[in-house]
């Protein structure tokens, strides 16, 4: 375990290396268009992104979209980019290609060139809208669940999607945009994993590609971390003797000597109870620094009149040393399920609806809008066809601004109580 957590903050400190170079920092009136293949469609690290803005990150008004497409390549993004991207006026991009790009096939240059081409054309196109970008690197494969009938054993392809990480890493310094370095964070966390759980635990999912909770998890947190989050979501400071002070986003309702009632506008990050299935997005938590680097809900304590003492929080109770007080406990990691659970849920059920219409009005009707003009040569010119599709715009733009305002407001304050208790 002491070895686990050694190179847990080895990661840490590489990640922070990594991505310090090219973060785009979200801020309040953003507008996040989140671009993929298929493991974009299954709209699980979409969902940790949209929730996390929403209820952790202390912003209040940044809107989330997502346009994932199932067996997409880059030069598919850049021929539809106009129609189903930018025509919602998106502030902020992220982009998560490379795995079909590959081919599934060892690597040769004319993929490289492909590749480099479409990720300039999309990066281009974003500039050209004043839009900020984070190039996003493809993900790994697993090397024991990516079968051979893709007639490419898994450790050849993940050095093709490796050097396409690597196109993508050059075009975020050649273009001075953010960069979330999505294979090298899965290749280690995936080493940490198996290592401590055996080759059948998976992090890029039973098809050896599409990542279930626990790889989502990943991709979410280098996103996250490319997006400029410093995951400082609470600071609670009590001395035992009487007062306690909290940080922005939260106000103190009472307090009495060892105990605080709180009001919390910021949640932390609530996971369900750890099992080793990647179903499970608690199962990556002892090998990817999310709590540590993101989920940090800290509570210290000084001037204990004991040794340790005992912390309740809402309905759970733990027990813990004077000196690991004082230095600061995280109580989003000791206290998985917490007061905050229920509501977390509910907000990231809605965030889920939400990204399922998203799906079906881009890939349903917005896309074809492009081929319009094929069967009808003179709908560019005919007015009421160009009002017709200005009025399915609208109307799906409005649909989804009420599915947003819907998520805003189960993002409710939530009244908890912190109780330390000195044992002997």
């Amino acid at each position: 375990m002491q070895r686990i957590k050694l190179m847990l903050l080895t990661l840490s400190l590489v990640l922070t290396g990594v991505l310090s170079a090219g973060t785009e920092s979200l801020k309040n009136g953003d507008r996040l268009a989140i671009l993929g293949d298929s493991i974009t469609e299954q709209k699980i690290y979409s969902c940790y992104i949209a929730v996390y803005i929403l209820a952790c990150s202390g912003l209040d008004d940044v809107r989330v979209f997502q346009f994932g497409w199932s067996g997409e390549r880059a030069p598919n993004m850049v021929d539809r980019i106009y129609n189903d991207v930018i025509s919602w006026n998106p502030t902020i991009m992220t982009t998560c290609y490379g795995m079909n790009d590959g081919g599934y096939k060892k690597y040769e240059p004319s993929i490289g060139n492909t590749y480099r081409e479409s990720i300039q054309k999309i990066i281009d196109v974003a500039k050209k809208n004043n839009a900020r970008i984070i190039v996003g690197t493809p993900g790994i494969v697993d090397l024991d669940t990516f079968k051979l009938k893709r007639n490419i054993p898994a450790a050849e392809y993940n050095e093709n999607l490796g050097e396409l990480a690597k196109i993508d890493a050059e075009l975020a310094r050649k273009n001075n945009v953010g960069l979330a370095d999505i294979f090298c964070t899965m290749s280690a966390v995936n080493k940490l994993a198996k290592t401590a759980l055996g080759n059948e635990y998976h992090v890029a999912g039973p098809d050896g590609i599409h990542p279930r909770a626990n790889g989502q998890l990943i991709m979410a947190y280098v996103f996250l971390k490319a997006l400029g989050m410093d995951g400082r979501i609470a600071n609670i400071e009590m001395d035992y003797s009487g007062t306690t002070k909290v940080s922005s986003g939260h106000a103190i309702l009472k307090q009495e000597r060892g105990t605080v009632e709180m009001e919390s506008k910021r949640y932390p990050v609530c996971f369900p109870n750890k099992t080793n299935e990647p179903n499970n997005p608690a199962s990556i938590l002892p090998f990817l620094p999310f709590q540590q680097d993101l989920n940090s809900f800290e509570l210290k304590v000084t001037n204990l009149p004991k040794a340790k003492a005992e912390v309740k929080w809402g309905d759970k109770t733990k027990q813990f040393s004077r000196t690991d007080l004082e230095k600061g406990i995280n109580l989003a990691a000791e206290f998985t399920q917490n007061p905050f659970s229920t509501q977390f849920d509910k907000i990231f059920k809605g965030i889920k609806e939400k990204q399922e219409m998203e799906t079906w009005m881009i890939k349903g009707l917005i896309t074809s809008f492009r081929s319009i003009k094929t069967f009808l040569p003179d709908a560019e010119q005919d007015a009421e066809i160009q009002a017709s599709i200005l009025f399915w715009r609208r109307k799906l733009h409005e649909r989804e601004a009420g599915l947003y305002l819907n998520c805003k407001k189960l993002v409710i304050p939530i009244v908890h109580r912190i109780t330390v208790t000195p044992q002997d």
